[in-house]
C-alpha cells in the first residue's frame, strides 16, 4: 500500500492506534521533551505525542532542529519496558529502528538500518539518505516508575531544497504517495503498530539481535566512530576511542556496536557513526 505526503492535521489529531492513547500536538517545540514532562507529571505508558510542526527537536548529544510544518512528522511514545533488565535498554532504540524499517519497506521504500538511531532509504532507493532518526530517553514517574520516552521523526513531505543536510532524503523524494492518497496517519499508524509488536516480543522472551543484524547497514561496514565530548572525556579509554576507525563486526549482548580496530575490538554504547565507503580508506559514504 502507497502513502502520499498529504498531511492534514485532521488525519493526525483524528488517529487511534490499538494499544496507545494518541494527543496531536498542531505545533511544539519538542515532543520528547513535551513526553518527558508529562512523565513527570504521572502520565501511563502508551501516550504518544505526535506532531507535523516540531519547531525544536531533539537529537542526541543536545543537537537541535526545526523542518518546515508539514514536512516531517514526529512522535514521542511513552513505554515501559517491564521485565527487561537495565543494562538491555540499550535496545530500545535498535528495536524500534527494525520497528520504523518495517513500517518504511510496507509502504513501498526499501531501507536499511544505520547504528546506533538512524533509518535510511537504502542505496537502491530512488534516493538514498537518512529519512528518519530515534532518541529514546529514560524518564521517572513520580511514584519512582522507570519509563523510557521514545522520539521518532520521519522527513515525510520534505523536497530536495528542504533537505537539512545533503545526505538526508524524505519519502516523498522516495516515490511515496504514487498510486494512492494516504495522510501521515498511515505513516504514524504503520510505525506504531510495528513498534507494539517489537516491544512485546522482546518483553516475551524473543532476542532482538538477529531481526536487527539482518537489517543492519552498519554491520560489515568500514566506520568512523566518534563520541560526543563528554563521553569520550569519561575515562582515558573513552578518549582513547573518539574517532576510532574500523570494521562494525557486531552488536553484543546490550546492542552496544562491536567494531574490529587495529588496536583489537571496541564496543560502543554510543557514538556517530559514520560509514565508510571503501575498506581503508577514510572517504565518508554516508552520515
Amino acid at each position: 500500500m502507497n502513502v502520499s505526503t498529504d498531511q492534514s492535521a485532521g488525519g493526525l489529531a483524528d488517529l487511534q492506534v490499538p494499544g496507545w492513547q494518541i494527543e496531536h500536538l498542531p505545533s511544539v517545540g519538542s515532543t520528547n521533551i513535551e513526553a518527558l514532562a508529562r512523565v513527570a507529571a504521572g502520565v501511563a505508558p502508551g501516550l504518544v505525542l505526535v506532531t507535523d510542526d516540531q519547531t525544536a527537536g531533539r537529537a542526541r548529544f543536545t543537537r537541535s532542529w526545526r523542518t518546515p510544518p508539514g514536512s516531517a512528522v514526529a512522535m514521542s511514545a511513552v513505554v515501559a519496558p517491564h521485565g527487561i533488565a537495565a543494562d538491555q535498554w540499550g535496545w530500545l532504540p535498535l528495536l524500534t529502528g527494525v520497528a520504523v524499517d518495517t513500517a518504511l519497506n510496507q509502504l513501498g521504500v526499501p531501507t536499511a538500518l544505520k547504528w546506533p538511531n538512524d533509518v535510511l532509504a537504502a542505496e537502491q532507493a530512488p534516493a538514498p539518505g537518512k529519512l528518519c532518526g530515534i532518541l529514546v530517553s529514560r524518564a521517572t514517574g513520580p511514584t519512582g516508575t522507570d519509563l523510557a520516552v521514545i522520539g521518532i521523526g520521519i522527513n515525510t513531505a520534505m523536497t530536495r531544497d528542504q533537505l537539512p543536510v545533503p545526505t538526508a532524503s524524505s519519502l516523498a523524494l522516495n516515490g511515496v504517495g504514487k498510486g494512492g492518497v494516504v495522510s501521515a496517519a498511515e505513516v504514524v499508524t504503520r510505525v506504531l503498530t510495528a513498534l507494539a509488536a517489537e516491544l512485546a516480543a522482546w518483553a516475551a522472551g524473543a532476542d532482538p539481535a538477529a531481526r536487527y543484524r539482518a537489517r543492519s547497514a552498519t554491520i560489515g561496514a568500514r566506520v568512523r566512530i566518534t563520541l560526543d565530548a563528554e563521553d569520550s572525556g569519561a575515562t582515558g579509554a573513552r578518549r582513547a576511542a573518539a574517532g576510532v576507525v574500523g570494521t562494525a563486526v557486531d552488536v553484543d549482548r546490550t546492542g552496544s556496536l562491536v567494531v574490529e580496530t587495529e588496536a583489537g575490538r571496541q564496543s560502543f554504547a554510543a557514538g556517530d557513526v559514520t560509514h565508510l565507503r571503501l575498506a581503508g580508506t577514510d572517504s565518508p559514504d554516508s552520515p
